[in-house]
């Protein structure tokens, strides 16, 4: 046969022809009736049967098949004739009525036809079974999850016969009405669950269908539905009850529902506005409760700081009540009372302006505890740190901190420094001895202002220690502080066998009655041996008078003092030392006054960092920036920061820019 062109007898071949597609169609041979209405007939019995998705899907799924396979054997045709018809029709502009060419290929023509013949038909009863089953998923059923993603993917197919417009049939038909069902379907199920269950069930209840609704929309929709989906959800289930809502944000306030709290905040975080409500609430508690605490304090009949008003001794008094929370003395409190008190300490701190202030106070406070071992208990002590830490920062509780370690590496020093005497066989004047090595930069003590002969009995002691530090600590100097140092010593010649606790001056002072030779000692005499200054002295002596364990002359120029041997107590163990340890005026101006210095130096920083930085600033703008720097520790005065510019200034850190009044110039 040669490859001219032949006639052909188009009826008898096709005649052929046709019993083969007819094969196709029906992924067998068969004599069945022609083309596809076969297809079309069992779709529509199934239908008729109330039988829809099973059977849908299933010969949708074999005409897809098949069509693709007719695709494929009328390739050559689809290639030449069909395509000249098309290109044929475009350059001729010639359209049906719905703006399309009426000669398509194979395949294309299968779908137009399933399309138009029978999906038009049923896709209404299709649909509505899809958001059943999927209604069913819902409750809780198991559905054949295929079923539903094979009719989705169908929708999405036949919508891609529209070339201009590929994703409409699928938004239109199965989209659109999926996502209704989807609003009506959790508008209904919100408003019972929370009118049975309250708010937080619900809730709860809320995240964990937003989660589930998430996944169903990856499986059953296409990618491009899941924003319509979620927020449609969102509305129904949020923004429909938010004022239902956030009526129990109070109470979850004041009930400390912490859970709760953070499951609304994530919830209406979801919606537009929805967290600006829930702030207003927790702005107006906040504010209630503060200042509830602090109309609620001047009533209480105990030892709390009676102002708590914006001024300079806020913050003072405020260290003071934490010092009385925090010492042993105070027994009235429960381990959870106590906690609470110091969480609305913390509250009322956030609010004081001079922090720095509180931190002098409360440093030098804690030291006292620490060294008198007044603490009412370490875990007290270190939960409040943190609370202060989380309130203004590591720098802040830095010393707090190494306050503490220090504490620690005592403890360990001692039992190391027992066993250092054990080994040498030192003798130690049958003296329990016990050391504090504190860390100069960490303590607010200041170094002793007056001489002090320590008393026989000790002087062993403390040059047994000293030469053990040295050997330990090469090129380390150690500073005594005997003003903070106390000891027990027993009495022999009274009635009973007392152990007084007294200050290491008050020790001295009882001590001298040891070596004295008459009953008597003059104050001159004490003045001498203890190489004390008279003030010292003073106090030292009118505190052991005061407790009756010293009895005066009633000279008052130049008195004596003697052991009361008649001295008589309930107890046994008496301790002597409380009144001198109790803070003294001139202790306390001290303290405002290293206030002063430290926030000069403070200032004198923040202004030589400003001037490193800008190389050159006016006189407003640096002062400005130096206030913004200083205002999480305390508000500097305009005053103060100019004679900081001035002092700076003279010791040649900045200089004035020749000819302006209000410049200056960083000079490196």
């Amino acid at each position: 046969m040669g490859l001219s062109p032949q006639k052909v007898d188009f009826d008898s071949v096709w005649k052929s022809l046709s019993i083969a597609i007819e094969g196709v169609l029906h992924l067998q041979p068969t004599n069945a009736m022609p083309l596809i209405q076969p297809f079309f007939l069992l779709v529509l019995i199934a239908i008729a049967q109330g039988q829809i998705l099973t059977p849908y899907l299933k010969h949708w799924q074999d005409f897809s098949l098949s069509a693709e396979v007719l695709n494929r054997i009328f390739g050559y045709m689809n290639a030449n004739w069909i395509k000249r018809k098309i290109d044929t029709s475009k350059r001729t502009n010639i359209h049906t009525a719905n703006g399309t060419t009426d000669v398509y290929e194979i395949g294309t023509l299968a779908l137009i036809t399933w399309r138009d013949k029978l999906f038009h038909k049923i896709k209404g009863r299709v649909m509505r079974c899809v958001l059943d089953a999927v209604t069913r998923d819902r409750d809780g059923d198991q559905i054949n999850v295929s079923e539903v993603t094979g009719v989705m993917n169908s929708y999405v197919k036949l919508g891609s016969l529209n070339k201009s417009k590929p994703a409409q049939l699928y938004k239109d038909d199965y989209e659109t009405p999926f996502i209704k069902e989807t609003g009506d379907y959790y508008a209904s199920e919100s408003s019972i669950f929370i009118m049975q269950n309250g708010v937080s069930a619900f809730m709860a209840r809320v995240e964990n269908r937003l989660e589930e609704e998430k996944n169903r929309g990856k499986v059953f929709m296409f990618s491009s539905s899941a924003d319509q989906l979620k927020r449609e959800c969102e509305l129904k289930m949020i923004e429909a009850h938010k004022e239902r809502i956030q009526g129990e944000c109070s109470n979850y306030l004041k009930e400390e529902k912490i859970q709760d709290l953070g499951r609304m905040y994530r919830l209406f975080s979801r919606i537009e506005n929805g967290i600006r409500p829930m702030l207003e609430v927790l702005q107006s508690y906040i504010a209630s409760v503060g200042f509830d605490y602090v109309k609620r304090i001047p009533e209480k009949e105990s030892k709390e700081p009676k102002r708590l008003s914006k001024s300079s001794k806020s913050p003072e008094f405020l260290a003071k009540y934490c010092d009385i929370l925090l010492k042993k003395s105070n027994k009235n409190l429960e381990e959870s009372e106590l906690d609470e008190k110091l969480n609305q300490i913390i509250v009322i701190f956030r609010y004081v302006d001079d922090k720095d202030v509180f931190q002098k106070f409360y440093t030098l406070m804690l030291a006292r505890r620490l060294i008198q071992g007044t603490s009412v208990s370490d875990d007290a002590e270190s939960q409040m740190i943190s609370r202060l830490k989380q309130a203004c920062g590591y720098e802040y509780t830095s010393k707090l901190q190494r306050m503490f370690t220090d504490m620690s590496l005592s403890t360990d020093l001692n039992d190391k420094f027992h066993e250092y005497v054990q080994n040498r066989k030192l003798e130690m004047d049958r003296v329990d001895f016990n050391i504090q090595v504190l860390t100069a930069g960490s303590w607010p003590m200041q170094t002793q202002s007056t001489n002090f002969n320590v008393p026989q009995e000790l002087e062993k002691c403390i040059q047994h220690f000293q030469n053990y530090y040295m050997e330990q600590h090469q090129g380390r100097k150690l500073a005594w502080l005997h003003h903070l140092s106390k000891g027990d010593i027993r009495t022999c010649t009274m009635k009973k066998k007392y152990e007084f606790q007294v200050t290491s001056f008050q020790m001295a002072i009882l001590l001298l009655f040891n070596t004295c030779e008459g009953e008597t000692i003059r104050f001159e005499s004490m003045t001498t041996l203890t190489g004390l200054k008279d003030t010292e002295v003073k106090r030292a002596v009118e505190s052991l008078v005061e407790a009756k364990v010293l009895l005066s002359s009633e000279e008052k120029d130049t008195p004596s003092y003697s052991v009361n041997e008649e001295y008589s107590s309930k107890r046994l163990k008496v301790k002597l030392a409380g009144v001198l340890q109790k803070e003294t005026k001139q202790e306390n101006d001290t303290t405002h006054k290293g206030v002063e210095d430290d926030r000069r130096l403070y200032l004198q920083a923040a202004i030589v960092r400003v001037m490193k930085a800008r190389k050159s600033s006016t006189h407003n703008s640096l002062v400005q920036d130096v206030i913004v720097q200083a205002k999480n520790r305390f508000q500097p005065s305009v005053q103060m920061i100019k004679k900081c510019i001035e002092h700076l200034i003279e010791k040649e850190y900045l200089e004035r820019v020749e000819g302006e009044t209000d410049k200056y110039n960083y000079v490196a």
